[in-house]
């Protein structure tokens, strides 16, 4: 085991909802430019290069078909967790959406609050930014009919929810863990 490489705690509340959910935290990155072999790949399917971590995160979502999410670890306060939204709890998503929850949204959260959509959309204060130092990867298994629904109540419809509403293997999750921390390792500082 690489002492870089630590473990998270996740928790699921609900394994109907969330058939798989693993996570690894990875310290002393370096947020920059993309590496030009997966800068250019993602341009090719008409992808905008965003940062070297959140475009490492595409690159394997497409390469695996396994749709990846990373986190600003200082917005992390303990435990990641799948679990059903509160009654009228709100989420700023990444693209300042501001959302308004019911208690049949799965989302993920940590333990003082909702960090996005599972399966379908991050939300913007955990986001990566320029000096993120330490980051979380999430790798999960969604109910496709669950991320369907959601997906079509907030009107959202991205690559990730695409993939998981058409079903995805659970080895996915941890071969997609394992390709996003091995490029950023690799990549990013």
């Amino acid at each position: 085991t690489d002492s870089k490489i630590e473990s998270v705690k996740v928790e699921i509340d609900d394994a109907k909802a969330c058939t798989r959910f693993m996570s690894v935290r990875i310290d002393n990155v370096k947020v920059g430019n993309t590496p030009k072999f997966i800068k250019e790949r993602l341009e090719a399917i008409g992808q905008r290069s965003i940062n070297n971590i959140v475009d490492i995160t595409n690159y394997v979502q497409f390469s695996l078909n396994k749709p990846m999410h990373a986190y600003d670890a200082r917005s992390i306060k303990g435990t990641l967790r799948t679990r059903f939204a509160h009654k009228d709890e709100v989420l700023t998503t990444l693209d300042d959406q501001e959302l308004t929850l019911n208690t049949k949204t799965l989302v993920i959260a940590d333990e003082g609050k909702v960090l996005g959509l599972a399966g379908i959309k991050g939300g913007k204060f955990s986001g990566i930014n320029d000096d993120t130092t330490s980051v979380i990867l999430e790798s999960a298994n969604f109910a496709p009919a669950m991320i369907r629904k959601t997906a079509q109540k907030y009107g959202y419809k991205t690559d990730a929810s695409k993939r998981f509403e058409n079903g995805i293997a659970n080895t996915l999750v941890e071969d997609g863990l394992l390709m996003t921390a091995s490029l950023i390792k690799e990549h990013c500082g």
